[in-house]
Parts: C-alpha cells; structure tokens; sequence
C-alpha cells in the first residue's frame, strides 16, 4: 500500500524534518507519540518495577535512546508511523527487561543519551510526560476496559500480528480481531485525527 493522504503525511513529513535536526519537528513527534508510550510503559512495568520506576521515567529514557536513532528509519510500504511505533515500542521493551536485569537505576544515574539530546527536544519530552492528565488520548485509552487496553498495546502500540497477540492473551485469534477493531473503533468515535487512523 502506498503513501496515503491525510494525518499519515504528517509523520512522515515530521520525520523526514527532524531528520536534519529541526526541533519543532521533533517535538510534534515526541509529542505525537508519548501518550501511546505512556500506555505500553503501564501496560509492561511489572509489580516488582512498579514500586521503582515510573511510566514518566521510562518514557523518558526511551525518548532518550530512539530521537538520536531516527534518522536511519525508513518507511515500509510507503508508512512510516507504524516503522516509528514499533521502534519506539521495541525500544520500550528493550528498557523494561534492562531494567529488570539490573533492578532499577537510581534517578541520579542519568542516561548519557539524555544528555546528549537538544535543550529543546529534552524539554519536549519533559512536557509531553508531564501533560499525562490532561491528554485526550490518554484519557480515552483509560476510558477502555482492561481487556481491550490489552489488546490495543499488544496489536496497535507493539504492532503484533492478531495471531501472536492471540498467543499471548490465551484467546482466539477472531476474538482478538473483534475486540482489536471495536476498541479502534471507540477511540476514533471519542478522539479527531487519532493517531490509530495512520496504523491500518
């Protein structure tokens, strides 16, 4: 499938910006697709990490690792949010199992990558995270059922295939698609431009 009009354009567009190191664009990007992170860092701290790490701060750390890495994506099929998801979400994962291998970190022991980051692009991030109850996609997606969070984070966020997201849930790969598509469904009815009409 080839590039499509409409929001689709708008990553790709902002991707291909901050590419060269333009700020504004990589603040739409972080600011794009923090409120997704925030869920699958909910959805993947377990209890134990739970009592140490924030959302907030893991978000955070992923942001710090995959903006310096940005500019090597490329589209697949003419696409590029979900070649960005899925990298950020991968890079989600890759830091909660760091993370329970080493225990946690202590907030002090700042990431090097953070550092590394433009004042401007830090303070996106910063505001992003910090904007959590106030954001309309964030409020929607709290607004689901448990069981259809779930299968948002594992087929939406982490991309999975309907098959491997119904391995993982114990349940069949139609009642999976059905609760997948209902769920969408309700998150474009309450939210305009949603970030979920780029991923079909």
């Amino acid at each position: 499938m080839g590039e499509r009009e409409g929001p689709s354009d708008s990553t790709s567009f902002h991707v291909l910006r901050a590419r060269t190191g333009d700020d504004s664009s990589l603040a739409w990007i972080v600011n794009r697709f923090t409120p997704l992170l925030l869920e699958q860092a909910r959805y993947r701290i377990g209890a134990a990490l739970r009592r140490r790490l924030e959302p907030e701060d893991l978000v955070q750390e992923v942001w710090a690792v995959a903006l310096p890495a940005l500019g090597g994506l490329e589209p697949r099929e003419g696409r590029t949010t979900p070649v960005v998801l899925k990298f950020l979400s991968t890079t989600l994962l890759y830091r909660v199992n760091n993370h329970a291998r080493k225990l946690v970190r202590s907030r002090e022991d700042a990431d090097p990558a953070w550092g590394a980051l433009p004042a401007a692009t830090r303070g996106a991030v910063t505001r992003a995270v910090g904007a959590e109850g106030h954001n309309e996609l964030l409020s929607a997606l709290d607004g689901l059922s448990d069981r259809d969070r779930e299968v948002v984070v594992l087929r939406g966020i982490e991309q999975h295939s309907n098959a491997k997201a119904a391995e993982l849930l114990g349940e069949t790969p139609n009642a999976v698609s059905l609760r997948y598509n209902r769920a969408i469904q309700a998150l474009r009815k309450n939210l305009s431009g949603a970030i979920f009409d780029e991923l079909d």
